[in-house]
């Protein structure tokens, strides 16, 4: 509980940090005008279109695209020197040609239509929901799609088995390696701050499909199906936001029972809120920062071995701080990195026996790095906000995910420290923007490094801007 007050007083201190920062700095703004803001004009002006006002999309008409033929005016009076009773000595003589008579316009009480109302709109303007036609507003981060990620978790390897001795020797005794301290949760896997997300803050409703073939997690290779729904709410005039995510998985057990081996279930993961402020941003930068909770919602890491049963409490709250950039040099190419950390704040208690409970301390997981990068292009965008896709963007990312310590041992249980592990990852995917703010991701994961979580993953999103 220490630690946890220490955690909750850590990121109560951020983030008033971070808000008078935030109000500093818009302060600045209306003094100065250095500084811009999501909801503020840019500094910039829009792409294709510059120094115009947003109107709307042009209507969609079956009707003929020709341009009408202007008519005369009667109201307009014509010249003195132009009439024919003019018998001034002064008035200039006239042309012998005959005028040309126009042809009689045809009476039409039907209002005149706009003659330019149905031609082609070849410089499509932005409408007003920018992040729903591809964010052409001429702010950075309203550019770029949101990072794909590639992420399962910590606990990889963690495993519990009895060992097979033979007859006549002494009783049975156990074996366990991996990062125990992570096992309550790991079968669903952990979330951090690159996944389906995006550095401006954003109101959005969203839902996440990950497939993880042959996870090395909870005594041997599994393969995972993770869901996670969650929404984005912004606040401080759209300058900051609020994301929930809730993880649930078709995975492993986390009851493992050594008579009966490994067996699926559908578990609830370890819900993150996370906390987002928008810092700056002009036409070409977007920086924003803020800070991330894992809460411990997941099931406790259970094993029934007789006498010898282990349980590893899910008590451990990690706090996640971060720092996230979108560069945009032009409407077409976007560049997004982050960067965070992931400290374990509390640990989880371990014990073991069945009948009667022995504590073996409480362990703490490893603090990681992670490093993500993000480079795209809009191959297609489409000038008008009527059609079903509005833009389709490539993408390759690249994910290093390290640990700064060894984690915990438990000499209790004769188990060491799991020791550093780098994973790195190279995702490919594509982004569809839809009408109306929707958009739908698909990635896949390889790994590259020498440690490696899975043997490949496969990555859905489906988002909706509010």
């Amino acid at each position: 509980m220490k630690g946890l007050s220490k955690l909750l007083g850590r990121n109560c201190l951020a983030i008033v940090g971070l808000t008078l920062l935030s109000q500093s700095v818009a302060t600045a703004q209306n003094q100065t005008g250095h500084f811009k803001w999501r909801r503020s004009n840019p500094i910039c002006p829009p792409y294709q279109v510059p120094n115009c006002p947003i109107p709307s999309c042009p209507p969609v008409s079956p009707h003929d695209h020709g341009i009408a033929s202007p008519t005369p005016d009667s109201n307009v009076p014509l010249s003195p020197s132009a009439t024919p009773d003019d018998a001034s000595p002064d008035a200039p003589t006239p042309d012998s040609t005959p005028a040309p008579v126009p042809a009689p316009v045809p009476e039409n009480n039907a209002p005149q239509a706009d003659p330019f109302a149905n031609q082609p709109n070849f410089a499509q303007p932005q409408i007003n929901n920018a992040l729903a036609n591809v964010g052409d507003t001429g702010f950075s981060g309203s550019r770029a799609p949101n990072m794909i990620g590639d992420f399962f978790g910590t606990a990889a390897g963690t495993h519990y088995e009895p060992l097979i001795v033979p007859i006549g020797a002494p009783s049975t005794s156990d074996f366990i390696y991996g990062n125990l301290a992570a096992a309550p949760g790991a079968n669903v896997g952990r979330l951090k701050l690159a996944e389906n997300v995006n550095p401006i803050p954003q109101d959005r409703f969203f839902v996440s499909y990950s497939y993880f073939e042959d996870v090395n997690i909870l005594g041997g290779g599994a393969d995972v199906h993770r869901i996670t729904p969650g929404f984005e709410k912004t606040f401080m005039n759209g300058n900051a936001s609020l994301e929930f995510r809730f993880p649930f998985a078709d995975t492993v057990s986390s009851t493992y029972d050594t008579a009966n081996g490994l067996r699926n279930a559908t578990e609830f993961g370890n819900m993150s809120v996370w906390w987002k402020a928008l810092l700056i941003q002009d036409c070409c930068w977007t920086v924003s920062a803020g800070s991330g909770m894992t809460l411990p919602t997941a099931d406790d890491y259970v094993v029934l071995d007789g006498a010898n049963g282990l349980r590893v409490e899910n008590q451990a709250v990690h706090w996640l701080p971060f720092l996230a950039t979108t560069y945009t040099p032009d409407d077409r190419w976007f560049m997004q990195t982050m960067l965070q950390f992931d400290v374990d704040v509390n640990g989880n208690p371990v014990s073991f026996g069945t009948a009667f409970p022995t504590s073996a301390g409480r362990a703490h997981d490893n603090a990681y790095m992670f490093v993500d990068l993000s480079v795209g292009y809009w191959v297609y965008k489409s000038r008008c906000c009527h059609n079903t896709i509005q833009g389709i963007a490539p993408v390759i990312e690249f994910h290093h995910n390290t640990a700064l310590d060894n984690g915990d041992p438990i000499p209790a249980l004769g188990l060491a420290a799991p020791g550093r592990t780098t994973v790195s990852n190279m995702v490919f995917g594509l982004n569809t923007k839809l009408q109306d703010g929707k958009s739908v991701t698909m990635g896949y994961v390889t790994p590259i490094g020498k440690d490696r979580q899975f043997d490949g993953e496969l990555r859905l999103f489906f988002n909706w801007l509010l």
